[in-house]
């Protein structure tokens, strides 16, 4: 939905982060220097930077759109319901 792209420097921002964690680990992978700690605390870094992300989604759509789903009532409220449900449904059922 166009309301996510509002802020999307902070999305943009943590995403670069990710792909960095992800580039330095598959790099010591790569070339054999892997140690075992370190990359276990940075995939464990990499999921937590996920969750945030994708937190910080969830968290401006509720804001963005609930209350003016709730405010227009009726049809946009159902709408908007029905669309909670189906993603907790999807990624959190």
């Amino acid at each position: 939905m166009s309301h996510i792209d509002t802020e999307p420097r902070s999305v943009i921002e943590r995403l670069d982060r990710i792909a960095a964690q992800r580039h330095h680990v598959r790099r010591h992978l790569r070339t054999g220097t892997a140690d075992l700690p370190e990359l276990l605390r940075r995939l464990a870094a990499t999921e937590h930077a996920i969750g945030r992300t994708r937190d910080a989604i969830r968290r401006r759509h509720l804001e963005a759109c609930g209350p003016n789903a709730v405010r227009e009532g009726g049809e946009a409220y159902k709408r908007w319901t029905e669309e909670l449900v189906r993603i907790f449904d999807r990624f959190l059922g």
